[in-house]
Formats: structure tokens, C-alpha cells, sequence
């Protein structure tokens, strides 16, 4: 008797659990970590960085304990591109990519769950370039990887903002999400975005990692 009173708790409480998360909506975000790929790749350390804080901003629905669609925000922006450091200028990179996505998740406890997702993002990077130093402008920069139109760039604007015309990224993630109460889920995720176009600031398409710890209200 005590087992088929065991497993009728185990069977409540799983349909509790499942019942927790069947439509319901979350919203929420935190902070992340984000790098860009062998940005800095061939160039000096005193001119690039390729790694900022930043924000990561999630929403969606989860249809059930097992699957939710979700949107996403993960932005920074205080890189330092080398496209961005030609001898007498100064300038900072930021990056953005806002998405759809499909998130599974593996429930190891009632609290805690792995989870793992796939997505689409559009990405953008935006530069902002300013004079730094009276002395001539040398925009030979000579890194093969960097676009060709950069040294027009350098030539023709100054003190200026540069953005990218942005592009389609996919991406994908793995984490953990725990709720320590009954509306709350911590989520810690792993995002890679692949081959983004950030332009001039970026001189080819480049993976991007963001790592980012985020606070859920489901309701």
C-alpha cells in the first residue's frame, strides 16, 4: 500500500509541476558576458577588446514543463574593434541581436531544470569613431581581414558613428534554470550566436558568446 501511495504523490506532484509552467508567460533579464570570436586576432592587445558586460533580456511562454517559445535581447557596448583604433582615432563598438527562440528543458528536481534552445537573431554593431590627436590620419591599416572600404571610411568622416546594416544571426544555448519560489525562475545560459555581420566593425562575419545570469517573474 505504501508504494501505490508513492507513486500516487510522485504522479501529483509531477502534474503539479507540469501545471506550473503550462501557459504560463515570464518575462525578466540580468546581466551577461559577451566576446566576440577572434576579434582581436593579428592586432595589438593596447588596441582591442574584444569582450564587455552587458545586458541579456528574456520573455516568453512556457508551454509546458518541458518546452517554451522565447524572445531575446543580448546587448553591449563597450568593445574595442581595431577597425575602430587607426593611428589618431579612438572609438567603441557596441553590439546588439534581438530574437525568437525554442527552449526545451530537462527537469532534474522540482526546483531545477537543464535546458538547452535554438534561435534566430537580428544582430547590428554600431561604432563610434572621434579624432584623437592633431597629427595626420594613416588609414593604411593593414590587417587582411579588415574590409577594404574602411581606409575610405577613415579618410572621409570624422568624429562619426558607423553602423552596420545588420544581419540574420542563428544561435544556440545551454544552461539551468532553478526557482526558488513559486513565480521566480534564475536562469544561467550559455548563448553562441553564429557568423554575425557587424561591418566595418567587425571586418567579417564573426561567432559571438554570450554568458549571462537572469531573473524570470512567471505569471
Amino acid at each position: 500500500m505504501k508504494y501505490v501511495t508513492l507513486v500516487c504523490m510522485l504522479f501529483v506532484s509531477a502534474t503539479a509541476m507540469a501545471h506550473e509552467k503550462t501557459n504560463s508567460w515570464y518575462v525578466g533579464g540580468g546581466l551577461s558576458a559577451m566576446q566576440i570570436k577572434k576579434l582581436c586576432s593579428g592586432a595589438p592587445a593596447d588596441i582591442c577588446d574584444d569582450s564587455s558586460l552587458g545586458v541579456s533580456l528574456r520573455g516568453g511562454w512556457y508551454l509546458n514543463r518541458y518546452v517554451a517559445l522565447e524572445g531575446l535581447v543580448d546587448a553591449a557596448g563597450s568593445f574595442t574593434s581595431p577597425a575602430a583604433r587607426a593611428a589618431n582615432l579612438n572609438g567603441k563598438t557596441s553590439v546588439s541581436l534581438i530574437g525568437v527562440g525554442l527552449v526545451g528543458f530537462i527537469p532534474v528536481s522540482s526546483k531545477v531544470s537543464l535546458l538547452g534552445g535554438v534561435s534566430a537573431a537580428y544582430g547590428e554593431a554600431s561604432t563610434k569613431i572621434y579624432a584623437d590627436g592633431t597629427g595626420p590620419r594613416d588609414c593604411q591599416y593593414h590587417y587582411s581581414s579588415w574590409y577594404d572600404d574602411w581606409e575610405y571610411y577613415c579618410r572621409n568622416h570624422d568624429d562619426d558613428h558607423y553602423s552596420s546594416g545588420g544581419s540574420t544571426a542563428f544561435g544556440a544555448q545551454l544552461g539551468v534554470e532553478v526557482a526558488p519560489a513559486q513565480h521566480v525562475h534564475v536562469r544561467i545560459h550559455a548563448q553562441r550566436y553564429f557568423s554575425v555581420d557587424g561591418g566595418l566593425a567587425f571586418g567579417q562575419r564573426r561567432e559571438i558568446d554570450n554568458i549571462g545570469v537572469a531573473v524570470l517573474l512567471a505569471f
